[in-house]
Parts: structure tokens; C-alpha cells; sequence
């Protein structure tokens, strides 16, 4: 069924829009990150405008991160303290990015920017998860525990904190410079940057995982929120209808990822989104450097 969308200015098919959102969904339940990583890449494949993209995306990234917040708030799995230091680092990466979104918006680079930066990202991603799985495999054939120099030198930073939710203590410049971080990346490219905030929370700050994953999801959330709103008073480029229909389809997606975590989980899982990261990264890269159908476009500037 065909369905307008008056931001994005096109017509789409709402079962693709809705099948792309479970997709999102599943990913989100399976490996337990968002899946705002893949969700902007698909959009823009289906001719969505990368603006419209990652605007609307943080509508989607707020539905999803809240229904989150609200079970972990009652199995007790948030770290509040901890989590209003990110998000006092998330709210300046924000800024910072929205800044840096503005004025490629003006210098007309914008399109360019967000495919060029999703294919390093992802290939980044891909290629380091690959890396860390293999030097997981050799570490745990050798039986020699891994170091973590970060998280012994953020020990030895000023302002150390207890938190106490989680029983640890560092410097809050460890987690306000992790919510700096996604801040930036949620301004710019629409996601939430969940499978790199996570794992640095574990790695980095030594974050029991009971307490990962409710903790991200609040700055999220907020982050997502803070956003969204910023992109709607500025660029005025949120589409409600097709955060709908995101939203719709993610929900479905998240009940099936869960059922089938049951069965996937492990290295397998971490194997299986590498390789997912590296096809969407392969596919930007394309995009990149195959000249377009139409090379030209002509637009009409109504006069004021």
C-alpha cells in the first residue's frame, strides 16, 4: 500500500517502510543494540533523503529506548548518577553535532557526509568486532586474561566518583566522555551508537552488565528526545508518518529478536552482526562510487 510522506515529499510502500522497522526490531532484540546503524543506511537505500533519515530515526530511537527504561527501571538495572554524567557529556556532543549537521546542510554536503561517515563507521565497526572475536578465540585457547589499561587509567583521573548502583569507582570523565561521543554521532547520523556505547561501558568503566544496558537506554532516550527536538525546530525534517511506521514495525521486530535470542547467542550472534555491519558498509561504499541514474536535478525555488 502506497503511503505519502509529506516531509520526505515522496510516495512509499508501507509494507517495506514496516518490514524495514522489524528488521531494525529483530536486531534490537537479538543482539541487543539498537539497530539505528542499519535502520539510516536502509532508509536511504529506499530513496528516503539522508536529512529525513536521521531525523526521523530519533522518533524511532525514543519509542523503542523508553519501553526499555521502563522494565529496567523495575528490575532496579539503572545507574541514575551514572547516567545523568553521560548525558550531561551527551547533551554538549549534541550540540557539537547538531553545529556540524547545520553547516554541511548549508554547504550543500550533507548527503555526502552522512554516506561517507556511516561507511568508515561501519566498516570500523565490522572489521573490529572480526578482530575481536578472533582475539577473543587466541586469548581463550592461551588462557591468559586480558588486560584493561583504560579502565586502570581512568582510575587515576581527577574527579574520581563512586557509583554506587554499580559498584564502581572512576573519573566522570569517563562516562561524560562516552555520552560526548553519542551525542555527536546521534546529531550527525541518526543512531544511537548503542554497539559502541555498550561495550565501552563494559570495557571501559567496568560496568557490572546487569546495569549496561537499562543505563544506556535512559541517556538514550533523553538524548534521542533532546534530538529530535532540535532537528524539528531547526531543519524542520522529522516525518511523523514514516516514524510510524517504524515505530509500528520495530515493536513486532523487538518480540521476535527476543524469541530468537534463545537460540542464537554467543559468538555466533557476535559473528552474524559483524558480517550484517560489513554488507550494509559494502553497499554505502557502492553507492559511493557509482555515478548516479540522474546526475542533474532541477528544483523550483517558489519566490517570496
Amino acid at each position: 500500500m502506497p503511503v505519502y510522506l509529506p516531509i520526505a515529499e515522496m510516495s512509499v510502500n508501507a509494507g517495506a517502510i514496516i518490514l524495514l522497522g522489524i528488521i531494525v526490531g529483530i536486531f534490537s532484540g537479538l543482539f541487543g543494540v539498537g539497530g539505528g546503524f542499519l535502520a539510516t543506511p536502509l532508509l536511504m537505500f529506499m530513496g528516503i533523503p539522508p536529512v529525513v533519515a536521521v531525523a526521523t530515526q530519533t522518533c524511532q530511537i525514543v519509542a523503542s529506548s523508553s519501553a526499555g527504561v521502563v522494565s529496567q527501571w523495575q528490575r532496579k538495572g539503572i545507574d541514575l548518577q551514572l547516567a545523568m554524567h553521560m548525558l550531561a557529556g551527551g547533551a554538549v556532543g549534541t550540540l557539537i553535532g547538531m553545529g556540524i549537521f547545520q553547516l554541511l546542510r548549508l554547504l550543500g554536503q550533507i548527503d555526502l557526509a552522512i554516506s561517507l561517515l556511516y561507511t568508515v563507521l561501519l566498516g570500523g565497526i565490522g572489521i573490529s568486532m572480526l578482530v575481536a572475536i578472533a582475539g577473543s578465540y587466541f586469548h581463550r585457547a592461551s588462557g591468559k586474561p586480558r588486560e584493561n589499561r583504560v579502565h586502570a587509567w581512568l582510575k587515576t583521573l581527577p574527579y574520581q566518583t563512586d557509583y554506587a548502583a554499580s559498584s564502581i569507582r572512576i573519573s566522570r570523565i569517563g562516562p561524560m566522555t562516552i555520552g560526548l561521543l553519542s551525542g555527536i554521532l546521534l546529531a550527525i547520523m541518526g543512531t544511537g551508537s548503542g554497539f559502541m556505547v555498550v561495550p565501552a561501558m563494559i570495557y571501559f568503566l567496568g560496568m557490572p552488565a546487569l546495569m549496561v544496558t537499562g543505563t544506556s537506554m535512559l541517556q538514550l532516550a533523553c538524548l534521542a528526545f533532546f534530538t529530535g527536538l532540535m532537528h524539528a525546530v531547526t531543519s524542520q525534517s522529522i516525518d511523523l508518518m514514516l516514524a510510524a511506521l517504524l515505530i509500528f514495525g520495530s515493536v513486532i521486530g523487538t518480540i521476535l529478536g527476543l524469541r530468537a535470542s534463545k537460540y542464537i547467542r554467543g559468538m555466533p550472534a557476535r559473528l552474524l552482526l559483524a558480517v550484517m555491519i560489513l554488507g550494509v558498509c559494502l553497499c554505502m561504499a557502492y553507492r559511493l562510487v557509482v555515478p548516479p541514474a540522474n546526475p542533474y536535478s532541477i528544483t523550483v525555488e517558489r519566490q517570496r
